[in-house]
């Protein structure tokens, strides 16, 4: 159960790009979220449904991916779907109808929970092959993509349109992946790793305890990101009353912070379990990301820039604790 050291190392770059890449998409949007509100002309309780309503695409994703990947490999899921997952930011500018654009966040929602499952199933795959904790620093370079995202995007809210933000980003991801995806664990490779070739199949509510455990973790570990993605600009905006460029400095913070930690994982790990660390830390972040919210919003109603700093303090600190969850609970 090993890897050619020529093939690990060209693995490994596939997989480190396609999370880059993953990350840019994910957060391509954040700049620019307000626009879509009025674009679609909702206030922000019908946008927060929207968005939470369309989140059950997830669940959807999560009950088929395993199949898909069963049936079709971890490869050929990633390839479709990340290519699918960039395609379909680009049509976000399009659409005015709210209920067209529920409809299209839910798929979006779907084909990224697919996406998610495939590419952290070749992570865990690569990690045991390799005999090494690598998924903290695979987690780390989507964080960089994120990071670099969200800041690009908060560039370009402030001079380039819409529709040709949500054309160009996307669609050099899209293209990237074509190149990356091809590169990533074949099914000869994941079958070496996990040994097994056959296995019984069991539904998810037939899983033993640890297994619910586990995806609560990841839940709790999952969410708070998500929340950010969604809706740390929206706060910035309608709270802290900043403008677009502005905005994003709080989310760019937490993310940076989550870029540290997770690079520093392999490092973390030898003085102290993971387990401890992603347990410590999912306590810190969750106080420190309230924190960032009612004292940054105190120090906003003094001065906006005085909430903007609380804010950021804050909520870099939310992002070292929270960081470890994610890649602690998928490892």
């Amino acid at each position: 159960m090993s890897i050619a050291s020529s093939r690990s190392r060209q693995v490994e770059i596939r997989l480190l790009v396609t999370f880059f890449f993953q990350g840019i998409v994910s957060t391509t949007t954040i700049a620019r979220i307000p626009e879509l509100i009025d674009q679609i002309d909702v206030n922000f309780t019908a946008w927060g449904a929207i968005l939470g309503f369309a989140g059950l695409g997830s669940l959807v994703g999560l009950a088929f991916a395993n199949r898909l990947i069963v049936r079709f490999t971890s490869r050929t899921v990633l390839q479709v779907t990340s290519v699918l997952s960039a395609l379909l930011i680009c049509l976000l500018p399009w659409i005015t109808n709210p209920w067209i654009f529920f409809t299209l966040q839910a798929f979006i929602s779907f084909v990224g929970s697919c996406l998610s499952i495939s590419i952290n199933s070749q992570s865990v795959v690569f990690q045991k092959l390799k005999n090494r904790v690598i998924i903290g620093r695979l987690h780390g370079t989507w964080s960089i993509g994120a990071a670099s995202s969200a800041a690009l995007s908060a560039l370009l809210a402030s001079f380039m349109p819409l529709w040709l933000h949500f054309t160009l980003v996307p669609g050099l991801a899209a293209a990237v992946f074509i190149w990356s995806t091809r590169g990533t664990l074949s099914r000869e490779e994941v079958g070496r790793a996990n040994e097994r070739k056959h296995m019984k199949r069991s539904s998810f509510f037939q899983s033993p305890p640890e297994i619910w455990l586990l995806s609560a973790g990841l839940f709790a570990g999952m969410f708070p990101e998500l929340v950010m993605m969604d809706w740390s600009t929206v706060f910035s905006k309608k709270v802290l009353q900043l403008n677009p460029g502005l905005g994003a400095i709080p989310y760019v913070v937490f993310v940076g912070a989550m870029i540290v930690i997770r690079l520093s994982t392999v490092r973390l790990t030898k003085s102290r379990p993971i387990l401890q660390i992603a347990k410590i830390g999912g306590i810190f972040g969750a106080v420190s990301m309230c924190l960032g919210i009612f004292l940054g919003l105190l120090a906003a109603e003094a001065n906006q820039i005085l909430g903007l700093v609380v804010t950021s303090f804050f909520w870099m600190f939310a992002g070292f604790g929270i960081g470890p969850m994610v890649p602690t609970f998928f490892g």
